[in-house]
């Protein structure tokens, strides 16, 4: 079990959206008697070494369950807080991307900062991401 964390703020947006659909297609639901009213997710992944067997056997000694109703097994690829998860990798959702590009242009310091922080959810995946941020890193610096 992991503590409970904090979501980054240029993120909220983003995970609220994600769980009100999550919650619209009947995959998680609110808790109302837990300090958080949502549970979070488990990806099972299956592994050669029995790791997702354990991984069921951790969660029953802890009295916890998992739905079967809401469970999807054997699955090429799932899409998860824009990102598209497969066997040969993790990469950022195009639908995500899409969306980035639809944002109109920011206009002062915060909104840069604000957009850059957006971005940065997907640096992994944008080759030479700190040399093209770099013009808008220095608009938000402060003279």
């Amino acid at each position: 079990m992991q503590r409970q964390r904090r979501i980054p703020y240029h993120v909220r947006n983003d995970v609220s959206n994600e769980l009100k659909k999550l919650e619209e297609q009947d995959i998680v639901e609110k808790v109302t008697n837990q300090p958080t009213p949502w549970i979070s997710p488990i990806v099972f992944t299956p592994k050669k070494d029995g790791a997702l067997e354990n991984c069921l056997k951790r969660l029953a000694a802890q009295n916890l369950k998992v739905e079967g109703g809401k469970c999807e097994f054997l699955q090429e690829e799932i899409t998860f807080f824009g990102l598209k998860f497969t066997a040969a990798g993790t990469k950022s959702d195009p639908e995500r991307i899409e969306n980035m590009v639809r944002v109109p242009a920011p206009k002062t310091a915060g909104e840069v900062r604000s957009f850059l922080g957006m971005a940065n959810t997907c640096h992994e995946y944008i080759p030479d991401y700190a040399t093209i941020t770099a013009p808008l890193r220095e608009l938000t610096k402060k003279v």
